[in-house]
């Protein structure tokens, strides 16, 4: 979805959390991408920039671990496609001026990475 607005004006509400949108690259600068369709393939681990009021033990910078599992659907219902399993991520997107954020469900996250040990 594209949004007439900055990343830094979103303020997500009812468990929701928006995070950075990275994608895979090598050194050389290369984008991964998935074998089916040529897709940018998404880090598992994004950074938080904003959280809803009522999210607890996530907060904007934390490093998070993101299941993406409920957004996977297949690429096409045929029974070869089921064979082969080819799937694809739904993820919600939102692209704004000043860059492209995943908007995720809190409980999307699995794990949040810390620093201090």
């Amino acid at each position: 979805m594209k949004l007439e607005c900055k990343v830094s004006q979103l303020k997500p509400i009812y468990g929701k959390i928006i995070t950075t949108a990275d994608i895979i690259q090598t050194d050389s600068g290369l984008i991964i991408t998935a074998a089916v369709g040529g897709a940018e393939v998404l880090k598992e681990v994004q950074t938080v920039i904003a959280v809803a009021e009522n999210v607890v033990d996530i907060k904007p910078g934390d490093k998070v671990f993101i299941d993406v599992s409920k957004y996977a659907r297949l690429k096409n219902n045929s029974m070869a496609n089921k064979i082969k399993e080819e799937y694809v991520l739904l993820i919600p997107q939102l692209f704004c001026e000043d860059g492209q954020v995943l908007m995720l469900e809190s409980r999307d996250v699995n794990l949040v990475i810390t620093t201090n040990v």
